[in-house]
């Protein structure tokens, strides 16, 4: 059950193991062994190791007891991977997380399989639809998303007036891409006057939340 990877006591490629021993722990019923495969998934997290191999093992594994987290990281992982032998396991994780989303957050994942076409037909209406659902749950992703998806019409038909409103939605809950284009938008005087002193202010707003 222990995880010394965690602290450097181990080398990195023992995490498949540890969470390998998580797992089987988890199965034979120890509490302990679940809590323990979610800390882990979060040091994988933290060490920039969700994309390896490593995190697919902690994802998968702690998706198989019940965690919401790790089930859509699981599918994320998967679909940005373009891993073919794991989508209908991938899609079938998120209509389940979809039957109880608080927040939207399976139903943007949704959306971006939808769009993409994986796992499924691709649907760009029912990619808006969904991400439509998706905010009206407070989901700052999905009305980005529809900002991206009526500036383009794609799935709708062109709204710009609708799209920079979506933008302004997303911007105000802290959206770091939605702060990041208003201040294209006032640099360059798009949809808006243009306005150099409000462009740097939501330059920074959205470097202020990691926009690089």
């Amino acid at each position: 059950v222990r995880g010394d990877c965690m602290i450097g006591i181990l080398p990195v490629e023992a995490i498949a193991d540890v969470v390998e021993g998580q797992r089987r722990s988890a199965a034979a019923g120890l509490a302990q062994a679940r809590e323990d495969l979610a800390s882990t998934l979060d040091v994988l997290v933290a060490q920039d190791l969700q994309y390896s191999a490593y995190g697919a093992a902690a994802l998968a594994a702690a998706a198989e007891f019940g965690s919401p987290t790790a089930a859509l990281r699981a599918a994320s992982l998967w679909m940005y991977s373009e891993d073919e032998d794991n989508a209908a396991r991938a899609i079938a994780l998120v209509r389940q997380q979809c039957e109880s989303d608080a927040n939207g957050s399976a139903h943007v994942l949704l959306g971006y399989m939808t769009y993409r076409g994986y796992g499924r037909d691709a649907d760009k209406a029912e990619s808006v639809r969904l991400h439509e659902a998706a905010a009206a749950m407070g989901s700052g992703d999905a009305m980005f998303e529809l900002y991206v998806l009526y500036s383009t019409g794609q799935g709708v038909a062109t709204d710009v007036a609708r799209a920079h409103e979506w933008c302004r939605k997303a911007a105000d809950l802290g959206n770091a891409r939605a702060l990041f284009n208003l201040g294209t938008f006032y640099a360059s005087g798009r949809g808006v006057p243009k306005d150099t002193t409000q462009a740097i202010s939501f330059y920074l707003r959205a470097s202020e939340r990691g926009h690089g």
